[in-house]
């Protein structure tokens, strides 16, 4: 081993196990990918990327399997879906490092497994193999309703409407929501690790800048949206309302990703010092905020789609 990969080395192994302990536990796992993305920059080959990720995944399911002796299978599947779309996604975006160098290019080729992932799961869910599960997490989050209301130190609340907002919940809105939930949590990490690594890059943020889909994707949307629409007046099979719903908020995800990179554009374009971090945190803060983030989360995907017809960036 040379002497210059050493340090490399010792921080992608140090980074492998700061991972699987920030794994064990449930708020600090939606993050235990950052560590290994952080120490896989800096690995010259980026193809190599894919071991201290292959190795996490192979702790994270074996570790999950132990726990979840006795348990049915479709609830270990689901168990397994969150973090093993965050390891898939972060490992696919860390290879293709030089295979492309277009950011949205490269993000949207890590999105199509964890897209797959997501959408066989909701495709899962809307078969009736999956009712011992959906009873599960019904159960589950009753449970839980319920166990809030007592630390409340109240139990003046209508048991039998919120069993029917969960029923709904679980049985009818979940099965759409897993594939884009799925890139929320492998991409948020993504995207902070390159944000902060590249806040004084000029060129990345200029490539940040100038992501842009091609206008065919632009009427796939409208078209999948229309189905959307549609299928609130006429009833569809479960399978079909199913692939439009995640495929629609899936490329409503990324064109939001796209509407960021158009206010990244204005802002740099009236001054050079403005970095994609400052921007972006500014619209994480007011998607926080009720009623403005309506605004946000439908504004950037239409001010994205609005670059099909009208030039906003020259």
């Amino acid at each position: 081993m040379e002497q210059s990969a050493r340090p490399v080395v010792r921080n992608v192994v140090l980074a492998t196990i700061l991972a699987i302990v920030l794994s064990r536990f449930s708020l600090a796992s939606i993050f235990m990918v950052l560590p290994l993305l952080y120490a896989c920059s800096n690995i010259q080959e980026a193809r190599k990327a894919a071991l201290p990720f292959a190795f996490l995944l192979l702790v994270v399911v074996i570790w999950t399997l132990v726990e979840s002796r006795g348990n049915p299978l479709g609830i270990l599947i689901l168990g397994l879906f969150a973090p093993v779309s965050s390891i898939v996604g972060a490992m696919t975006w860390s290879c293709r490092r030089d295979e492309s160098k277009a950011l949205l290019r490269r993000f949207f080729q890590s999105c199509i497994p964890v897209f797959a992932m997501g959408l066989a799961l909701g495709l899962y869910f809307s078969t009736s193999a999956s009712l011992e599960v959906r009873t599960f997490l019904k159960d589950a989050l009753m449970y839980l309703y319920q166990v809030l209301m007592d630390s409340l130190l109240t139990t003046e609340f209508n048991e039998s409407l919120i069993a029917n907002v969960v029923t709904v919940a679980v049985d009818d809105r979940l099965r759409l929501l897993f594939a884009p939930l799925g890139i929320i949590v492998f991409g948020l990490p993504v995207l902070i690790c390159d944000l902060t690594l590249n806040r004084f890059n000029d060129t990345w943020q200029d490539d940040f800048a100038m992501m842009k889909f091609p206008d065919t994707y632009t009427w796939v949307l409208i078209v999948d949206l229309a189905l959307c629409l549609l299928s609130f007046f006429v009833e569809m099979p479960a399978v079909l309302t199913t692939v439009v719903f995640n495929t629609a908020l899936t490329l409503l995800l990324l064109y939001a990703v796209v509407g960021t990179s158009i206010l990244v554009y204005l802002a740099r374009k009236k001054s050079q010092m403005v970095r994609a971090n400052r921007i972006v945190v500014l619209i994480i803060l007011l998607a926080l905020i009720p009623g403005l983030n309506a605004v946000i989360l439908i504004g950037l995907p239409i001010l994205a789609v609005l670059e099909t017809w009208v030039a906003i960036r020259r």
